[in-house]
């Protein structure tokens, strides 16, 4: 989200296709504003064709990141989909295909019949739009194509009013996806799999005691899922068995767990999981049902994982509590810097000129540094002094011989203060 008070839509991507090695420096980020009238939720991915499918309640447009040779720096758009009463998650299809989900069923559009925007980007798909309900402030930056109508529908035949507000497609057979809706409309926590070429519910997974937050699936192990859940456990499936095969206390029975991904390093099941409240990732030796490392988030809250298996690296996406729509940072007090990181220009002078204690195990206070009242850790938990300050997409990489100089930059965070320029 982006605009005043978070009103209008925003993409975010990063490409991974070159070996981070031996630069240590973040991926190149680009972005777009869609021209879309409300804030999009949904996005996929085609790789086939460089694409990426991003999309409000109404319409979807799709943005072309590059050609074989180069990566654009302002994405192009190519597509513009009228995806009806779909509303929900988005999937390629092993046709090439896209399907959006919605009640019931779900939308399907033949990508590569439907018309594009031309080479220029800006012709007219559809109808001309001329007056939407939106809360953007630019009106004139929302594209007025009223979208290309679905190529076809699929129709949940035993589930006519099943909405799924996540999705799956498994990795053996990516026509079919593991389902999960919201609880608060149904009150049940189902968990299904659903073949797309049948329309048919082929299995049920039971266990959940709260709404699912996310799946996650392996290429190295197709016949294990793994499922994210509101009770604070995450479970880990065989496709085969009705029940979990390993069940992980992510969250000590405290809070939701709120992203999880399941990896196979050198065949080894392991799972990451993430947090709200407690602002941290968790990795979990699966065959030991135990928790080898605490990864901090700089005090944020977790909000999706992604493991990039041929760099060896995490990314966590995250958003700071402590920052409002107007970009104002509240409940931030000044850092108090652990004794093991202090420098000889840490110590904080009184009126009369004392200096702090050198036993004072708080430390000094640090006039710039600052640190949330409500953080869940302190600031020596981890060993490290950082507050991201601001939503971000982290990297975790994981060698034998990690660079300990390359740590992230400390945030800007103000007390009572913006970080943003107005």
């Amino acid at each position: 989200m982006a605009g005043y008070k978070n009103r209008s839509p925003y993409l975010q991507y990063i490409v991974l296709t070159k070996p981070l090695e031996p630069t240590v420096d973040f991926p190149d980020e680009y972005s777009i504003e869609p021209g879309l009238a409300g804030v999009a939720y949904h996005a996929a991915i085609d790789d086939s064709r460089r694409l990426i499918f991003v999309g409000d309640n109404d319409r979807v447009k799709s943005y072309e990141w590059g050609n074989t040779e180069n990566i654009h720096e302002d994405p192009f758009p190519v597509h513009t989909l009228d995806s009806g009463g779909a509303k929900g998650p988005m999937i390629m299809l092993p046709n090439g295909s896209l399907a959006r989900a919605g009640k019931g069923g779900a939308s399907v559009f033949d990508i590569q019949m439907l018309p594009t925007h031309g080479p220029d980007g800006d012709a007219i798909i559809g109808n001309t739009i001329q007056n939407f309900d939106t809360w953007r402030d630019e009106d004139d930056e929302i594209e007025r194509s009223s979208g290309s109508l679905p190529s076809s529908h699929i129709k949940f035949f035993d589930q006519p009013n099943f909405e799924p507000h996540l999705w799956q497609p498994l990795v053996s057979t990516p026509s079919t996806v593991l389902c999960a809706e919201k609880a608060r409309k149904t009150g049940v926590f189902d968990c299904i799999g659903i073949d797309l070429e049948t329309g048919k519910t082929i299995s049920h997974y039971l266990g959940h005691g709260d709404e699912i937050s996310a799946f996650s699936v392996s290429p190295s192990d197709p016949q294990l899922f793994l499922t994210a859940c509101g009770d604070g456990f995450v479970r880990l499936f065989d496709l085969r068995r009705p029940l979990p095969a390993v069940t992980l206390d992510a969250c000590g029975l405290k809070e939701g767990c709120e992203a999880a991904a399941l990896v196979m390093p050198d065949g080894i099941p392991t799972v990451f999981t993430g947090t709200g409240k407690s602002e941290q990732i968790k990795l979990w030796d699966v065959r030991a049902r135990a928790c080898v490392y605490e990864l901090s988030t700089g005090n944020n809250a977790v909000e999706s994982l992604a493991w990039d298996a041929h760099n060896n690296c995490l990314y966590a996406a995250t958003q700071c509590s402590y920052i409002d729509r107007l970009g104002n940072h509240h409940d931030y007090r000044y850092a108090k810097i652990p004794k093991s990181q202090r420098s000889d220009t840490d110590v904080d002078y009184d009126e009369e000129g004392e200096g702090d204690d050198d036993d004072d195990e708080e430390g000094p206070i640090d006039g710039e540094r600052c640190w949330p009242k409500e953080a869940w850790h302190t600031e020596d938990y981890f060993g490290y002094l950082f507050d991201a300050g601001d939503h971000s997409i982290i990297r975790y990489t994981f060698k034998e011989d990690p660079n300990y100089s390359v740590v992230p930059l400390y945030g800007n965070a103000t007390i009572g203060g913006s970080h943003w320029p107005w």
